[in-house]
């Protein structure tokens, strides 16, 4: 599964006709980041249970979304410090889905790093962080 974050604008987002329409925004590439964990991650932050990411467009005939992600997730993420990350991957390992998954606490930080340079530039320009997960 292909998961690719970036950063656009709705009415960037819903003039998206296809993949490589991509190439355009800053992207973040990534690999089994769907949604649900996504809803975990956001869990770790709030302590509470979070709204479900419903997709805003379909492409390539139902086989990818793009989902926004939440503001909180992407506000909260933004202000986390470095060191923090760490200790973030290694509770989202020990989550249901990393679990299944196999993915380590290594894996996991590697990518929030990412996340957070990615989430931190959205806010900085006031544009929105999205997601296509892509089958």
């Amino acid at each position: 599964m292909i998961t690719d974050f970036f950063i656009a604008t709705t009415k960037e987002v819903l003039e998206i006709e296809n993949y490589s329409d991509l190439n355009r925004f800053p992207v973040l590439q990534a690999k089994n980041v769907e949604s649900i964990k996504l809803m975990t991650l956001e869990k770790i932050f709030t302590n509470e249970e979070v709204e479900i990411l419903n997709s805003i467009k379909e492409l390539d005939s139902n086989n990818a979304w793009l989902i926004p992600i939440s503001k909180n997730l992407v506000e909260e993420f933004s202000i986390l410090e470095l060191n923090e990350i760490n200790k973030i991957a290694s509770i989202w390992a020990k989550t249901d889905e990393w679990v299944l998954d196999n993915g380590t606490v290594s894996d996991l930080t590697s990518f929030l790093e990412s996340f957070y340079k990615i989430a931190r530039q959205s806010v900085i320009e006031n544009k929105e962080l999205f997601v296509l997960i892509a089958l």
